[in-house]
């Protein structure tokens, strides 16, 4: 059960965390300051930041147009509920 708690509590802090870059990133565009790296937000969708990622480009308008932005978020997703799935159901992989 521990595990359990661990693992939600590190979605909900890449979550959190992945929102707030998505923010950040949109301000300093309109500020015309240094930007963060699309790699940088791209990594954090992929550790776990897919949510965080699809709300933040969605509030902040920022992103919508990037194909990569998008697919990524959407394999992401993808990846994560089946991941979650096989635990819930205690699929084995092999």
């Amino acid at each position: 059960m521990q595990f359990i708690k661990l693992i939600y509590s590190y979605f909900v802090l890449i979550n959190i965390l992945t929102f707030v870059f998505y923010g950040v990133d949109k301000y300093k565009a309109t500020k015309n300051q240094y930007r963060i790296s699309e790699f940088f937000l791209l990594l954090l969708v992929v550790i776990g930041g897919f949510l965080g990622s699809a709300f933040g480009m969605l509030l902040f308008k920022h992103k919508l147009s990037k194909k990569k932005f998008i697919i990524t978020i959407i394999i992401a997703t993808i990846f994560y509920i089946l991941l979650i799935g096989a635990y819930v159901f205690n699929l084995k992989p092999f």
